[in-house]
């Protein structure tokens, strides 16, 4: 790897104003709402949250580094099939506000799974449920935290340990003092940062290379605009179809059933600035990950005839976007400090977020029955087990440091686990007769199956899918490949799998699915062999069509 400018003054004093007005705004929520602490502050806010926070807190909440660093990887060297992801967003998010987010709204839920318990008498089911989501949950920020810290390590000399340690503690700081209120306006304030950020990527590095334009004519010329594999292959993740299906099923189980978002929507004043909350997070969200795969075009046209990675200048595709930023960026004082600031704040707002919701089912559905607080009291107590869950996370990413295939295993298992969730959620909202042998069997053998797939697919999955050709014919001499063009990807291509190999080998974008069908298939069989068991009529619990035939 070749040396890459370091940051400077005006980079750092960027980074750190982005840095004290995140926490300064914990420290104010914590200091203005000094007399009002109860767990309905702490965790919703009261209920009376504004419409335009929520909403951009939403859109930050659920755009890691994966959004910033992977979409404009995935780009460069995949092409624009994944682009169209952007419309399963859209389709989730109408499917959640028209039948999730009525439902649990009406119930004024502070955890999402106590649904469960209520509608299937189950609180085994609840505890469950509210277990899947801890463990995916601290996975993932575990990754969260980490991944980033890793790709700007190698591209800006910032320690990862450092990274993991400012952006966890200041993270922990500000949700455990401010609850609610400081994550929803952190997250807001941290939406426009990465908005900024991906804006400047795209601005400065079309101008560049001549303008959109000619951004886009590279990208044609060279295969990398493609919309309309119509593939039908569950083991290739870069068709149509399995970008369309998998991603909708994905953020279904985020928008619909994820005990982060749902915290969100119940935090405003009414059911209609709910669903204009998800309403307005489309597009808000279409633009965020558009500006991110744009970013991807831009670097690529930028690097079309010298691929990074091919030759030598960076070793992982997440850092493609950091080494772009600093090779290119730097002239100007500030922008690579404003793209540092990017990430930081696109793991800021998933951590805050997962802290919130972490300490929100803890204390709901694990500790409020066996302790007997006075209101202040149990807010403490929230406070500090959001706390507990932000050094955990740090601890876990040094993990992650020391053991490589937890960030694949992470990933994988994220997906392994929301799938059944929704298969669950849905069975209650939708399927009248289900019952909770049927619910609770179908969550076990859901979760099982996919775990099982994920399991095998780090075991048995080859290297990976074929990536799209590069180049480095135009490197500079001496090269490592100079005057070189590849037409095969990185990769060795993937020798076609056979029996049981070719269910390891699934997409990890139907992982979710396969663990919804799942289900919610054994969920109705085992209801339909096990009768009819006493369960609530409350009308309330069921979508609004079904409820309007049992009243």
């Amino acid at each position: 790897m070749d040396e890459t400018p370091k940051f400077g003054a005006a980079d750092y004093g960027v980074l750190c104003a982005m840095l004290c007005i995140s926490s300064g705004i914990g420290l104010y929520f914590a200091w203005r709402d000094r007399r009002d602490q109860s767990n309905q502050s702490f965790l919703l806010g009261n209920r009376q949250l504004g419409l335009l926070p929520v909403s951009l807190s939403m859109m930050a909440s659920l755009q890691s580094a994966t959004t910033v660093l992977g979409y404009p990887a995935e780009m460069y060297y995949r092409g624009t099939q994944f682009w169209v992801a952007i419309f399963g967003l859209a389709i989730s998010n109408v499917i959640a506000a028209e039948v999730f987010l009525p439902v649990f709204y009406r119930l004024q839920l502070t955890s999402v799974n106590s649904y469960l318990e209520r509608r299937f008498c189950s609180n085994a089911l609840r505890l469950l449920g509210s277990l899947t989501f801890i463990v995916n949950t601290i996975l993932y920020m575990g990754v969260v935290l980490y991944g980033p810290s890793l790709a700007l390590e190698s591209v800006t000399g910032f320690p990862v340990w450092s990274s993991i340690v400012v952006i966890g503690l200041i993270c922990t700081l500000y949700t455990a003092l401010g609850g609610m209120k400081a994550v929803v306006w952190t997250d807001a304030f941290q939406m426009t940062i990465m908005l900024g950020g991906m804006l400047s990527v795209v601005i400065w590095g079309a101008a560049k290379v001549g303008g959109i334009g000619e951004v886009w004519t590279v990208a044609a010329d060279r295969g990398r605009v493609q919309f309309l594999n119509t593939q039908l292959d569950a083991h290739h993740s870069n068709s149509l179809w399995t970008v369309l299906l998998g991603t909708t099923f994905v953020w279904l189980a985020s928008y619909g059933t994820s005990q982060t978002q749902v915290q969100r929507f119940c935090s405003v004043s009414s059911l209609k600035k709910a669903k204009a909350a998800l309403y307005i997070n489309i597009p808000g969200v279409m633009i965020n990950i558009s500006l991110s795969c744009l970013a991807g075009l831009v670097i690529y046209a930028h690097y079309v005839d010298c691929d990074p990675l091919k030759a030598g200048k960076i070793s992982n595709p997440d850092q493609l976007v950091p080494y772009f930023v600093m090779k290119v960026m730097n002239a100007v004082p500030g922008l690579p400090g404003l793209f540092v600031a990017c990430v930081f704040s696109s793991a800021l707002s998933t951590l805050s977020s997962g802290f919130n919701s972490l300490a929100a089912v803890t204390w709901e559905d694990f500790l409020v029955r066996h302790i007997s607080l006075t209101p202040r009291q149990e807010a403490y107590v929230t406070k500090i087990v959001a706390a507990l869950y932000g050094l955990l996370t740090i601890g876990l990413a040094f993990v992650a440091g020391t053991v490589g295939s937890i960030l694949k295993a992470a990933f994988a298992m994220s997906g392994a686990l929301s799938g059944p969730l929704l298969g669950v959620f849905t069975m209650g909202l939708l399927i009248p007769p289900s019952n909770k042998k049927g619910a609770l069997t179908g969550l076990l053998l859901g979760e099982a199956m996919c775990l099982w797939v994920v399991v095998g697919s780090l075991l048995y999955a080859t290297s990976g899918e074929e990536l799209l050709p590069t180049s480095v014919e135009g490197c500079p001499a001496p090269g490592p490949a100079a005057g070189h063009v590849s037409n095969v990807s990185m990769h060795r291509p993937p020798e076609e799998p056979q029996g049981l190999l070719k269910l390891y080998h699934l997409s990890h974008l139907f992982v979710p699915v396969l663990g919804f069908c799942i289900t919610l298939g054994t969920g109705i069989i085992i209801s339909i062999l096990t009768g009819e068991e006493k369960k609530n009529k409350d009308p309330d619990l069921y979508v609004a069509c079904i409820a309007r035939r049992m009243t």
